[in-house]
């Protein structure tokens, strides 16, 4: 940026802190916003009731702190292979497309986990077939010597004795390892019965408000026998050679996937609420009760009740678990590789629980309402189009609608003011002061939450100097695109 750093002396600098309620402290006034994350970081001012003071993480065993932090052969061999560890410690596995195009040429760039299509958690029988290892939760109910073995065997390239330990830390942390042996050894007394099964249903807690970690009365019912069961129960069985596909809703979702990343307590779960002041509820419920009068008057229907809670989505959830916070050991943040694969974990949840929704909610749409018309259109069909058609509407970024919108939107710009006059690119540089201040031992590949915060400021300070400081006149309309490199 040479031309706006020769209009005066003020570097375009940030300094990230987080001095408890997610404040943001940098080289300049105003709020910051990251719709990305659906999360708006104010300075100097705290989240006015938004964000809970007890639903910190909590603290990781001295071993785990070790793993991550230590300045050590062992400790820096464990972050390089951490999501291996991790794999050979989860309880479900994990159904995906991965694309392996970006990282065709090994040395040349940073390693890109890309995935497409959908991605899914599943959990198999806990008695392996006939002539089959034991793997993921299976291991958790066998002999702890034999689990160890089997694990080593699996992955010859990993130090046996971080499993060792990483096998005993889990044993005594992680809630979920003597639920399944429980279960275990309730269908071990009912071997007889083939479609004899046990459900797991967690219960995270009545406090919705709170999201902190589970408390010994927030625990796993073990329902034993052939009962009806809910959409976000776990189904385990004894023997079967089906996988039963774990909901996205469930609340141990991501712990049994990432069982090495904070503490392996409970996540995310539809119960959980937002907390509010007394104005912020009664403005958003003016709000919303203008919205259903509004619904009304157009002959549309309402979705729910008006006094409704505000819920808290797994996209803010997950923001708010991965942000930065002075004096706590956040796990993963220091999670490296095993941080990225959760993100993009995190991220194709989320994605899905909107595309089910939108597939839910078509009579909500215009868009769907050119179904109609499309088959009175079509003359003779396609037998391979018959079906429902799902339409994804403007509101869905990344669509073709939205996408379209946005590229139509630029255009008329271009076409009421004319050719543009300037035409600025601005690349992220891994080697800004900002991003460098790093925690001991990590990179910029390890902290991508932190390269995207850095950017978005970045970004934003130099429209504001183009926009409001007029360093090149005056602006009448200016359009700009996010490009990811890899």
């Amino acid at each position: 940026m040479p031309v706006i750093a020769g209009a005066d002396n003020r570097r375009l600098s940030t300094t990230l802190e987080t001095p408890g309620d997610h404040q943001l402290a940098h080289g300049w006034d105003g709020n910051v916003y990251l719709p990305e994350c659906l999360i708006k970081l104010v300075k100097r001012r705290s989240s006015s009731g938004r964000w809970n003071r007890r639903s910190q993480p909590g603290k990781p065993s001295q071993s785990q702190r070790s793993y991550l932090s230590a300045d050590t052969d062992v400790a820096r061999e464990f972050r390089k292979d951490i999501w291996k560890y991790n794999r050979a410690f989860s309880f479900t596995s994990v159904g995906v497309q991965q694309d392996h195009s970006v990282n065709r040429r090994p040395g040349c760039g940073p390693p890109v986990y890309r995935i497409s299509g959908e991605l899914y958690h599943a959990s198999a029988a806990l008695n392996p077939p006939a002539g089959r290892l034991p793997r993921y939760a299976q291991l958790y109910v066998i002999q702890p010597q034999e689990a160890l073995a089997a694990r080593i065997n699996q992955n010859l390239a990993l130090d046996p004795v971080v499993m060792w330990g990483l096998q005993n830390m889990l044993m005594i942390h992680h809630p979920l390892t003597q639920s399944y042996r429980h279960a275990y050894e309730i269908l071990q007394e009912h071997q007889g019965d083939i479609n004899y099964q046990v459900t797991l249903r967690l219960t995270p807690g009545t406090n919705r408000g709170v999201y902190n970690l589970p408390t010994v009365n927030e625990v796993a019912f073990i329902l034993p026998g052939t009962i009806f069961t809910e959409p976000r129960d776990i189904v385990l069985r004894l023997h079967g050679g089906l996988l039963e596909r774990i909901s996205e809703l469930n609340p141990a979702y991501a712990t049994l996937q990432h069982p090495l990343l904070p503490h392996g307590t409970y996540k995310w779960h539809p119960g959980l609420r937002l907390t509010e002041t007394e104005d912020q509820r009664e403005r958003r419920l003016g709000n919303r009760r203008r919205d259903f009068a509004a619904r009304k008057e157009a002959g549309l229907e309402n979705d729910g009740e008006v006094n409704i809670d505000r819920k808290l989505t797994l996209s803010t959830y997950t923001v708010y678990r991965s942000h930065f916070r002075q004096n706590d050991f956040n796990t993963i943040l220091r999670g490296g590789s095993l941080f990225c694969r959760y993100v993009v974990d995190m991220y194709a949840s989320v994605d899905q629980q909107r595309l089910m929704w939108i597939q839910r909610n078509q009579t909500r749409f215009r868009t769907a309402r050119l179904n109609h018309l499309q088959d009175a259109n079509m003359n003779d069909p396609d037998a391979g189009e018959i079906g429902q058609r799902i339409f994804l509407p403007l509101s869905y970024i990344g669509g073709p609608r939205n996408m379209a919108q946005n590229y139509q939107d630029a255009m008329a710009i271009a076409r009421f003011y004319g050719k543009v006059d300037i035409f600025l690119t601005m690349t992220t540089n891994p080697k800004w002061p900002e991003i460098e201040r790093l925690l001991p031992g990590q990179t910029a590949y390890d902290r991508p939450d932190l390269v995207v915060r850095v950017f978005q400021l970045k970004k934003q300070a130099l429209i504001d100097r183009i926009v409001k400081d007029k360093v090149f006149g005056e602006v009448d309309a200016y359009v700009y695109t996010i490009k990811f490199q890899k």
